[in-house]
């Protein structure tokens, strides 16, 4: 990319001669910067002309005079750029065999960690490893790394490959493990197969060569298991290194946290390492084969190890792969945003300060939307606006059309050489068959979607109803990338078959997940789901009646949020399933393929043997908000469709016909699912099966220009909710709270209608009806909409719900209840209004709340409230923005930074990282796009002064630690106190701004890292409220937590649904337990004060409708009373 050195680029329209005579003049002076070696013409010039390469003697004297603070001084000194200069050991010493159980548990945690076991290995160990080594490396040379051979040659050379000598081997240590002969575990050598790019190793075949055995007298199961293996390398000088592994990797002295792995292969789980010249060793825990790419940082390295082409050494800044720019339909894109992945391998935090485009159309302009500071070693995706419009052509022999673009990326800091990141973006002629869409996510982080816009030759009028078009919500599989590949997979043959565009009557939306594994459409996946919907109702992007969104819907191209059409398949059939219960009130339909019910059913219990029942079922509670077996009661009276390959490996048949028979058993029908069986298909089969397609014509058929109807309710359903704050309604009634957090709510309603008034369930609760005499009709209910005398409500677990009466026109064919008997109390009149802060709340008995000043100051305190987050942990990284903090301790830093880089590669999160010690102490909200989010406190009030400041706001059930005498980390909780080493902590509370705050702390780093381990940021991960990670969690995974739970509705401790051990370890406790007095006491006081406001919110509950009417009056802007 052409650039001058003062500054200045060098614009396409330099290039009206040629660009060298162009480039002579900019860089004749002498002072061109190392970061362009390499100068490129655009692309029409690009068959005529090379690049300019400039030599190294220039780019030395350029150095001389230029600022010596530059970004190359962090640098390996004399790199050679085009060599890729590996340091990944040849030769490995490896332990085991284990099985390893339970998540994040490493059984010889239970005696040693690996770097104390290692660093007591005799020397003659290594001396052993750089014998075989040297042989290894000479026998590759000669052999051209055929890898049968280069072992042959070990073998001859020390008797065997794989084993040590039996001399050696008796002065190493062993320990227990069932997956061992005699119990135990066996020392073995390993050798890099470079070719394959991995290690492997035969632990049977150590104990066969260790002990004389034959491997037919071994079980099966001897000898198979993973474990440990080390090894070392040796760097003359500081070096800058680039580490991408396939397992869980430390690199020593580098700190306790592991390397998270890049277990795609998707060259995305990126580390940098600025590491000290001498020796290092690396330690792998591995469960097969693995492999790590350990570079000297170089533009070689660079571009092998993130697999994007034209990366620049010479930068800070290396752009990984993920990248994301909407496509251009006619000459705009149909989007503004703009999504890099930049990894900053520099030593010190950096922002991007601008952009540029430096090849492109000349009026295209780009900015900076989020200027998050990115911390050294972080991937943070950086969040662009493009505008202006663009004219793209079609390559020779191309029928598709593109757009070349290159943006520069310039950071912060002085003399910084910037980074160029290339797209190309696909461009149409038309919105007809859809399109992809850049856009920010909850999070603001910049994710994708494919999205189409409605077939409106559907309609008589050539235009969406009043209430706009349906939306079609399509759920992709596990690895589907987003593409018109699965974007046109709806596309069919038959009567309304549409060649030219999407051929149904309803706007397509297809989200990511966050990326193409994510989450299984679970958690944040979930979210991406419900606020890809909201962001293209908002937008409407490609909408073909309008320039703007206003325009589109005034014009007939509006989108209908409340009429969802819910498809998928595989991953995308479970997302299906989840989206189905959660959402049933919003769907016209869901046809769901080759699909699975839950983690549980589909994989297999994750459970740890450590702990008993009860205690389990808290900690695996938060799995059941996405286990579609257990809420299948929710999908009663939805139209559903399941449709799978007989022939299916993947998914098999029966995981499908689960949810078929569960949801026809709820329905007392058995019929209620269309079950399709593809004959002869496996897993896959295009999306347009016949079957498929008519269920979506039946549903999507328009009907006129009138909105389309939903369901009819059935007479009896019901809704089970495990966190209010992920679901929707059923029936209008809509979950607020639960009354014991760690248990599901469950409304079981019967409605008395018109036509079963007369039976006897229905007949005596019309006489109460009758006798009040003071029903209402809600002002946005159409005329002649089905009307229901009274309602029936049971209720299980249930603290407040409401009605949740639409902000437009009640659906057609839709009922409506004049009348609730809840829990035996009847409630008619006025007293359904639950519009603003009211809704029926439960304390000895049921009332209504909200509709005084005092009936609302629940909002402000209690778990779970229109104003404040809930639990459990896992909400802490949903559904809003997240920034880390961290505080000055031990790892602290460490920690924060694997947090945001594993959040990034599991759902390509932007997370900023905030050093609580270089913050301002009186600001507590950090960068913009701080202030309205979730905080991850890292480290505790004594090391972090948020946490410090936030103490009492978010945590009033924890005391810490205020006296001298005692471990300053230490803490208690539930009337235990924690104070030895390797115990952590996670817990959850409120912040002033309604968010949530999740503290992540630890008596020493031990116990900090065991806690960042269990931040539920994957698929299936358990977690409360809160939870102490004890000393012995190291080995027995979550058998090794000595609390867990969750709060009351007052972020207090409840003994009812949480549960507190005294601390104790396997190994003799090292310090004495910490007395009361020694706790700060302030916090516990907050506590009484938001009780007082919960009680005094469920005081002001009126039964009396009078009273009620009265006092809510101001709110019946929709209301007006029938005589």
């Amino acid at each position: 990319v052409p650039y001058r050195s003062d500054g200045v680029s060098v614009r396409d329209d330099t290039f009206s001669r040629p660009p060298r005579a162009s480039l002579r003049g900019d860089t004749s002076n002498g002072h061109l910067r190392t970061e362009f070696l390499e100068l490129r013409a655009p692309d029409r010039f690009a068959s005529s002309m090379r690049p300019l390469s400039l030599t190294a003697e220039y780019v030395t004297e350029s150095r001389q005079q230029g600022d010596p603070a530059e970004w190359t001084t962090e640098r390996t000194a004399n790199v050679n750029e085009t060599e890729l200069v590996s340091h990944f050991p040849h030769v490995w010493g490896l332990l085991g065999p284990w099985t390893y159980r339970d998540f994040g548990a490493d059984p010889l945690r239970a005696f040693d960690d690996i770097e104390s076991v290692v660093a007591r290995l005799p020397a003659s160990f290594w001396t052993e490893l750089e014998a075989r080594r040297k042989v290894f490396e000479n026998a590759s040379t000669r052999n051209n790394s055929n890898f049968t051979q280069v072992l042959g040659n070990v073998s001859v050379a020390f008797h065997n490959s794989t084993q040590l000598p039996q001399t050696l081997l008796q002065k190493l240590e062993s320990f227990p493990t069932e997956r061992g002969a005699y119990g135990k575990t066996v020392w073995g050598v390993g050798y890099a197969n470079v070719s394959a790019q991995a290690v492997h190793y035969d632990f049977q075949e150590a104990y066969v060569q260790s002990d004389n055995w034959k491997s037919e007298e071994f079980s099966p199961e001897t000898g198979i298991g993973g474990g440990w293996a080390v090894g070392q390398f040796e760097l003359k000088e500081d070096t800058l290194m680039l580490a991408r592994c396939s397992d869980a990797t430390m690199i020593s002295p580098t700190g306790g946290m592991k390397l998270l792995p890049d277990i795609y292969d998707e060259a995305r789980a990126i580390h940098t390492l600025h590491l000290k010249a001498g020796k290092h060793r690396i330690y792998v825990n591995f469960q097969q084969p693995f492999w790590c790419h350990l570079y000297t940082d170089s533009t070689a390295a660079r571009v092998a190890i993130t697999d994007v082409e034209h990366q620049d050494a010479s930068s800070p800044f290396l752009i990984l792969r993920d990248r994301v720019i909407s496509d251009v339909v006619g000459t705009q894109f149909v989007s503004p945003h703009v999504g890099i992945p930049v990894l900053n391998a520099a030593r010190h935090p950096l922002r991007v300060s601008r952009v540029e485009v430096s090849l492109g159309p000349k009026n295209l302009s780009a900015k900076v939307v989020n200027d998050s500071t990115i911390a050294s070693g972080q991937t943070m995706i950086v969040h662009l606006k493009l505008s202006g419009s663009v004219v793209c052509e079609a390559a020779e022999g191309e029928t598709q059309r593109h757009l070349n673009l290159s943006l520069t990326l310039y950071p912060d800091g002085a003399n910084m050489a910037p980074a160029v990141v290339g797209f190309k973006a696909r461009c149409w002629e038309t919105a007809a068959q859809g399109f992809q869409v850049a856009y920010p996510d909850f999070d603001g982080s910049v994710q994708e979607m494919w999205v189409a816009p409605p077939n409106l030759t559907r309609f008589e009028n050539r235009r969406c109803p009043d209430d706009g078009c349906p939306t079609m919500l399509s759920l992709h599989g596990a690895a589907v990338i987003n593409s018109p590949n699965w974007g046109r997979n709806y596309e069919y043959e038959g009567e309304h078959a549409d060649k030219t565009g999407f051929p149904y009557p309803a706007w397509l939306v297809e989200p990511t997940n966050r990326w193409k594994w994510g989450t299984d459409w679970e958690g944040q996946g979930l979210d991406n789901a419900v606020y890809a919907i909201e962001w293209v109702q908002a937008h409407l992007p490609g909408a073909t009646c309008g320039s703007t969104a206003a325009e589109a819907r005034a014009a007939g191209c509006g989108m209908d949020t409340d009429r969802i059409l819910v498809t998928g398949h595989s991953m995308g059939g479970h997302g299906c399933f989840v989206y189905t219960t959660h959402f049933a009130d919003r769907l016209l339909g869901a046809a769901c393929a080759a699909a699975w019910t839950s983690f549980a059913v589909y994989a297999g219990s994750s459970s740890t043997q450590f702990l008993d029942q009860t205690r389990r079922s808290l900690n695996e509670f938060i799995s059941s908000e996405h286990s579609a077996d257990l809420l299948a009661s929710n999908a009663h009276g939805v139209p559903m469709l399941v449709i799978y390959g007989s022939l299916d490996s993947n998914v098999p048949p029966p995981q499908t016909r689960y949810m078929a028979r569960l949801v026809d058993s709820f329905s007392a029908d058995r019929a209620a699912v269309t079950v399709e069986e593809v004959r002869g298909s496996e897993h896959w089969f295009t999306q347009n099966h016949p079957t498929l397609v008519n269920f979506i014509e039946d549903r999507l058929n328009p009907d006129s220009t009138k909105t389309l109807p939903l369901p009819e309710l059935p007479l009896v359903f019901e809704l089970m909710v495990t966190n209010p704050k992920t679901f929707g309604s059923r029936g209008l009634l809509r979950v607020m709270q639960l009354s014991d957090a760690s248990m599901p709510g469950r409304l079981f309603v019967q409605r008395c209608t018109s036509a079963n008034v007369t039976s006897s369930f229905c007949k005596d609760t019309m006489v109460e009806v009758n006798a009040k005499n003071d029903s209402f009709i809600p002002a946005l209910v159409r005329a002649g909409a089905p009307r229901d005398p009274v309602w029936d409500v049971s209720t299980f677990n249930v603290k407040r719900f409401r009605i949740e009466w639409p902000t437009r026109m009640l659906p057609r064919n839709r009922s409506w209840p004049s009348a609730l008997r809840i829990d035996g109390q009847l409630f008619t009149g006025f007293e359904l209004n639950t519009t603003g802060h009211k809704h029926f709340c439960k304390a000895a008995v049921w009332g209504v709340c909200g509709g005084t000043e005092e009936g609302v100051q629940w909002e402000l305190v209690s778990r779970g409230s229109p104003l404040v987050a809930a639990g459990p942990v896992h909400m802490a990284i949903r559904q809003h923005p997240v920034c880390i903090v961290h505080g000055t301790g031990a790892d602290q830093a460490e920690v924060a930074l694997s947090l945001a880089n594993k959040m990034y590669f599991i759902s390509r999160y932007a997370v900023p990282i905030i050093d609580a010690n270089a913050s301002l102490s009186n600001s507590w909200v950090g960068p913009d796009s701080c202030r309205d989010a979730h905080l991850l406190l890292v480290g505790g009030p004594v090391d972090n002064s948020w946490s410090e400041h936030f103490q009492c706001t978010s945590f009033p059930y924890m005391r810490f630690a205020n006296s001298s005498s005692v471990q300053n980390t230490s803490f208690s909780l539930g009337g235990y106190s924690y104070s030895e080493d390797g115990t952590g902590v996670l817990a959850l509370g409120p912040l002033p701004n309604g968010r949530l705050a999740l503290l992540i702390h630890g008596v020493d780093s031990v116990g900090l890292v065991q806690a960042a381990l269990n931040v539920p940021i994957s698929a299936a991960k358990h977690g409360s409220d809160f939870t102490v990670f004890g000393p012995d969690s190291g080995w027995k995974g979550e058998g090794g937590n000595l609390a867990s739970g969750y709060l009351n509705e007052t972020w207090g401790f409840s003994s009812s649904s949480g549960w507190v051990e005294p601390e104790h370890a396997t190994r003799a406790l090292l310090r004495r337990p910490t007395m009361v007095d020694e706790f700060s006491t302030e916090c516990p006081q907050l506590i009484l004060q938001q009780e007082r406001a919960v009680e005094t919110s469920l005081e002001k509950s009126v039964a009396s409708p009078l009273s009620f009417f009265a006092s809510s009056i101001f709110a019946f802007g929709m209301f007006f009373a029938l005589p």
